[in-house]
């Protein structure tokens, strides 16, 4: 069984918000009442499902029969399903009824990294519409147009022999995003491809044991590798595999 948060206004809401995800198979593990940063009372429902429908709605229709005991690693790949739904509440509970709409929803946008540019070419040609008169409004229609801007390329590597290699510096996601990426072409393509990763990420505490527990569940090969003639002998072996995908350490942007 897989443990997932769902948090609402009250225990019923968030138990709906799980009904509505996963249907009636699942359980309560816990439910309470937290007070946020901004003062409010939310509620917080803890559920477990099944790993094999946790792991279903969290990259599509297919089968996964590994289960995990691990809930922090597993709800980071559940968590980024849901991250929209995370950040339109963040966005609502920072606003602050002395502001003006547009002002405000903005500055929090682009708090959470959202681009000064783009967010000025929509709320522009929204100028008039009933939509600046209602910040939650304003905000869930911003959610939504960024939800319609994140389009996935589908892609057929053909039969060569694919490497990606994802760098950037630490806590940007390097990590969850390699384990979508082999959900991805490991079971959501056309055909299911044969993947395996390697990590060269040493540095980070618990890394190697993050990745190979990713790569248990969804049964595709993971290799740590501790030198470039390590990752040259590897890279070697694993010639008749589709895809390889291979994560770094992160670098400080101040470094």
């Amino acid at each position: 069984m897989i443990n997932e948060t769902f948090v609402a206004s009250d225990p019923k809401s968030a138990y709906e918000q799980a009904v509505e995800k996963y249907g009636e198979a699942l359980t309560i593990v816990s439910a309470k009442q937290l007070k946020y940063d901004d003062g409010v009372l939310r509620c917080e429902v803890v559920i477990a499902v099944p790993s094999e429908l946790f792991m279903e709605k969290s990259f599509g229709d297919q089968s996964f029969k590994e289960e995990s005991e691990e809930e922090e690693l597993i709800s980071e790949i559940g968590e980024l399903k849901a991250q929209l739904e995370v950040m339109k509440e963040g966005v609502f509970s920072d606003i602050r009824e002395n502001d003006s709409v547009i002002s405000k929803v903005k500055a929090l946008f682009m708090k959470k990294g959202i681009s000064e540019k783009w967010l000025d070419e929509i709320l522009n040609s929204l100028i008039g519409t009933s939509l600046v008169e209602d910040k939650e409004l304003l905000a869930s229609y911003l959610i939504e147009e960024i939800d319609a801007a994140l389009k996935v390329k589908e892609e057929d590597i053909g039969n060569a022999l694919k490497v990606m290699m994802l760098v950037g510096p630490t806590g940007v996601g390097k990590t969850t995003t390699i384990a979508k990426l082999a959900a991805r072409y490991a079971y959501l393509m056309d055909r299911p491809y044969k993947v395996a990763l390697l990590n060269l990420d040493s540095y980070k505490v618990g890394a190697i044991e993050q990745l190979e527990h990713y790569a248990d569940i969804m049964q595709i090969e993971h290799i740590a590798v501790s030198s470039v003639e390590d990752f040259r002998e590897n890279l070697e072996k694993l010639e008749e595999y589709d895809v390889i995908l291979v994560d770094t350490a992160g670098m400080s942007p101040y470094d």
